[in-house]
């Protein structure tokens, strides 16, 4: 019974860890992408458009930092 469930939890562990690293690549390939946009765009934008991209900039940044610590909480 311990073997079984010491499998279980390798596995499963091992599911979460491809996950977790999947979803941070795609959270930076997300963000890597956006960056490029606007940066092609950017002498395209007025003011209030660059603060609004600025403030969202800021946001991925955030929320980024805060998957890959979730990440590495639910990983312990």
């Amino acid at each position: 019974m311990r073997l079984w469930l010491n499998l279980k939890a390798s596995f499963i562990n091992s599911h979460q860890k491809y996950f977790l690293n999947t979803i941070a690549y795609k959270e930076f390939e997300a963000t890597k992408s956006y960056l490029e946009t606007v940066n092609d765009h950017f002498r395209n934008l007025n003011t209030a458009l660059i603060m609004l991209v600025k403030t969202q900039q800021n946001l991925l940044t955030v929320f980024h930092y805060k998957a890959k610590q979730l990440g590495g909480l639910m990983l312990n």
